[in-house]
């Protein structure tokens, strides 16, 4: 190999490793509640993405992109960027390449949240179609660290019906998810969360403890630490004065919320 065409190789190699780290550092500064940090890493990502030019690294980088800008709160650009990035990568996508099925998937999952959070029930329920389309093309997984597959659209499916303010829905589309299926034990801990908020919403408090619980024990960490879910414990305990839910107490002092 030439000295030019080495030194190239090694560029795009960094490149590479480049969409990953920013994407990995943007996520963790999601988990933290840093959204702002997290857009930056996100942008260093897609701009690593370009260099690199392949649909796959755009296609992941796009999906954390549009995550962090509508965690900012810019949740209509966050769905421009999904749609723009899907459009840009759509023609790379077939069932010979699960990879890029994977990762083209999960971007139109992000995108349809995005949508949700900015309260557009349409363009949310393309992209989960779209996204349908894409998991009819392979098995349920966990390439590229996507967790994509028919029963992740499923999940999403009944998160963004919660989005959207519809508890019974979401309710409805939680019995088509095959829990055990999900390839990755912090996606079954938030199937179990948006169960228990969507119990929550109506006014089920012990079946809300019972399903935060199963989250629990899929991923402690989750339950633990992720503010939605403490707030959702303290809004639980709030509605259970009489101590119905005996558990829920135990749950509280575990996840460090004061009784």
């Amino acid at each position: 190999m030439e000295p030019g065409s080495r030194r190239g190789h090694e560029q795009q190699l960094v490149n590479r490793i480049a969409v990953d780290a920013y994407h990995t550092a943007a996520s963790l500064l999601l988990k933290s509640g840093d959204a702002p940090s997290a857009w930056i890493s996100a942008e260093r990502s897609m701009a690593a993405a370009r260099r690199v030019g392949d649909p796959a690294a755009i296609a992941t980088a796009s999906r954390i992109l549009t995550h962090a800008v509508a965690a900012v709160g810019h949740c209509r650009q966050g769905v421009g960027v999904a749609v723009r990035g899907a459009d840009e990568v759509s023609a790379a996508v077939n069932s010979s390449q699960p990879d890029m099925v994977a990762v083209f998937g999960a971007l139109l999952l992000r995108g349809a949240w995005a949508a949700s959070a900015a309260n557009d029930r349409d363009t949310a329920s393309a992209l989960l179609d779209e996204a349908e389309r894409a998991a009819a093309l392979m098995e349920e997984s966990n390439r590229r660290w996507t967790a994509f597959g028919p029963n992740n659209v499923l999940l999403h499916k009944l998160t963004i019906a919660l989005t959207l303010g519809d508890a019974g829905k979401a309710l409805v589309e939680a019995r088509r998810v095959k829990v055990r299926t999900l390839a990755v034990a912090e996606r079954r801990a938030v199937f179990w969360t948006d169960v228990a908020r969507a119990l929550h919403a109506c006014g089920r408090t012990q079946k809300a403890t019972t399903a935060l619980l199963a989250a629990e024990r899929e991923a402690p960490q989750e339950v633990r630490s992720r503010r939605v879910v403490r707030e959702l414990i303290g809004e639980l305990l709030t509605r259970d004065r009489r101590g119905q839910a005996p558990l829920l107490r135990p749950l509280a002092s575990r996840a460090g919320i004061p009784l």
